[in-house]
């Protein structure tokens, strides 16, 4: 039997052989030869402190690079004057909790890059850069919610997990707790 369209080899061992399928990566040369990335989802919350701690102690390996993930808030609202000192004061604190994630890479000797992600809906916003990154794994918190706050808001790392092309590591906090 010989699955349709893929190609064998015979591995002979002793008096028998026995055939083995080849798999070929669909993958580019471009992508083939590009550093190994995880990427990392955060927002400043317990649960993706957790989760990036738990991404450093468990899935980046030396070589790594690690890419920090941040979805920025939208502005609330306000006269035009009040919506430009609100992005100012957004775009600062974005970079600074990118900057505390990457000081933590930098204590490890790891590579760490920060992305910023344009705000709206942090389910697709992370799913898209995830998809046009193209990372070894992702890594994101899950916070826990309620089915009644799950259905009304959604969950976002259930929303990533269907929709990435890249495998997706959910670390419930309250798991790693209690470890």
């Amino acid at each position: 039997f010989r699955p349709k369209g893929s190609e064998t080899n015979n591995y002979t061992s002793g008096a028998m052989t026995t055939p083995v399928l080849e798999h070929r990566a669909s993958k580019s040369s471009s992508q083939l030869l590009k550093e190994p990335e995880v990427c990392v989802c955060v927002d400043g919350s317990d649960c993706a402190d957790i989760a990036f701690g738990w991404a450093l102690g468990n899935v980046v390996r030396e070589g790594d690079t690690v890419t920090i993930l941040y979805v920025q808030p939208q502005p609330g609202f306000g006269g035009k004057h009040a919506y430009k000192e609100q992005k100012a004061e957004i775009a600062k604190e974005s970079a600074e909790l990118i900057g505390k994630y990457q000081q933590i890479c930098d204590a490890r000797g790891l590579k760490s890059k920060g992305t910023l992600l344009e705000e709206g809906d942090p389910r697709e916003r992370i799913t898209d850069a995830v998809n046009d990154i193209e990372p070894r794994m992702l890594v994101l918190g899950s916070r826990g919610l309620g089915a009644i706050k799950k259905m009304l808001l959604g969950s976002v790392s259930k929303y990533v997990s269907e929709h990435a092309k890249c495998p997706v590591m959910i670390v419930k906090s309250e798991h790693v707790q209690q470890q």
